[in-house]
């Protein structure tokens, strides 16, 4: 079993500790701002020193963690964006290319529409030209 002490400045008591105690392991911070250290008294014995986040530090955690989910739902909102203007993006391509292809179908038919009357008119005048071989008149 260790003995652990609850201070406020983990360094500074540390410093300040000098009746031979050596630090084993430490001070480490941790990101919450939990600072601590491992100390061995000279008679073998071995004690932690902590100390909690100050209320600074506990601010400023919280402002982080503040930031990081304003951040986060920026980003949420900029993705659901993008996906929606990629969305109307698609739709309105499948839109022009679905006209596109109504007007080319159009131009199709009105192009092989033309083309067959023009066959038609130039099969009429050949009718017209054909002459009977038997009476030698023109063939109606």
């Amino acid at each position: 079993m260790m003995l652990s002490t609850l201070v406020t400045d983990v360094a500074a008591t540390v410093a300040a500790t000098g009746a031979g105690a050596r630090v084993e392991h430490g001070p480490p911070s941790k990101p919450d701002g939990l600072a601590f250290v491992r100390l061995l008294a000279p008679r073998g014995n071995r004690f932690v020193l902590f100390s909690q986040p100050t209320a600074q530090q506990a601010a400023v955690e919280q402002a982080q963690l503040a930031h990081r989910a304003v951040m986060d739902t920026a980003e949420a909102a900029h993705r659901t964006a993008l996906q929606q203007t990629e969305a109307a993006h698609r739709t309105a391509l499948e839109i022009a290319h679905a006209q596109i292809k109504a007007d080319h179908d159009k131009w199709v038919d009105e192009a092989q529409r033309t083309s067959f009357l023009a066959f038609q008119s130039a099969l009429g005048r050949t009718r017209l030209s054909a002459y009977c071989r038997s009476c030698k008149s023109a063939v109606v």
